[in-house]
């Protein structure tokens, strides 16, 4: 459980989702037991404006490009296997 956290120690990413688990964690319900609404209601705002602008920068423009590389990988390992199967199967041991 964390009572202190050491939110400089953070990298981005995990601070965002640790500022997200708190509003997910903190329900309006919870918040208004533990008089914190207003402090929830403010850092919900500011989430939620943060993580639509945050969000779409996550992509990277090489995606597509890793996407293509890991089916033509994935083909030539296929491929691969598949020549060492008839190779063993017809006895020649060419690796």
């Amino acid at each position: 459980m964390i009572q202190n956290p050491l939110l400089e120690k953070y990298r981005k990413g995990d601070l965002v989702q640790y500022f997200n688990n708190v509003i997910e964690i903190l329900t309006v319900e919870r918040a208004e037991a533990l008089k914190v609404a207003p402090q929830r209601e403010t850092l919900n705002e500011v989430m939620t404006q943060f993580n639509q602008l945050w969000q779409p920068n996550k992509g990277s423009e090489l995606t597509p490009q890793i996407e293509e590389l890991d089916v033509e990988r994935d083909i030539f390992s296929f491929m691969r296997k598949r020549k060492i199967k008839h190779n063993i199967r017809y006895g020649k041991f060419l690796f």
